[in-house]
């Protein structure tokens, strides 16, 4: 999946979901959703995120939210994201993943000052870490937060640098 290929993790995983005799576990069906969301299959995703047990499997509130993004319901999505950074068993990296969505889910639910907040730390964060790729997404969206509040020098200066740390 994290590959690009939502239709080969479909081929690879729908074998263990449907042609098992057991039942396939929790995490295999998020995998499974979140296949499913990414190559438009929303119904069939969302039918699957339903018999999930988001407890055991706490990815799964990342794979909905992702899920939720792509019906523009961001504001749902903010409660799953907050579920799964709060989770002890997700690992660092991970956490700033799903910070890094909740803070998309915050500007675009209108939650400026929130998203504001958690940029600002998320900046620092995966700066100092290294983390480029995902310092480069807070700066995406910085830069739109910027948008919205008319800064545009200081957007088109965000912008710049992150497209010289996509271009490295």
């Amino acid at each position: 999946i994290r590959a690009g290929l939502p239709k080969d993790a479909v081929k690879v995983i729908y074998p263990t979901v449907f042609e098992n005799t057991q039942k396939a576990d929790d995490k295999t069906l998020a995998l499974y959703a979140l296949a499913l969301q990414q190559m438009g299959a929303y119904d069939e995703a969302f039918k699957t995120f339903e018999n999930l047990d988001f407890k055991l499997v706490p990815e799964a509130n990342l794979y909905f939210a992702i899920a939720l993004f792509s019906k523009w319901d961001y504001k749902s999505a903010i409660n799953y994201l907050e579920d799964y950074i709060a989770n002890n068993e997700i690992v660092p990296y991970q956490k700033l993943v799903g910070q890094i969505n909740l803070a998309q889910a915050f500007l675009i639910s209108g939650e400026i000052k929130k998203s504001e907040k958690l940029i600002s730390e998320l900046l620092i964060t995966t700066k100092e870490k290294k983390h480029f790729l995902l310092y480069a997404n807070a700066l995406e969206i910085n830069a739109q937060l910027l948008l919205v509040q008319k800064k545009y020098p200081e957007m088109t200066n965000i912008l710049n640098e992150s497209r010289s740390l996509i271009a490295k």
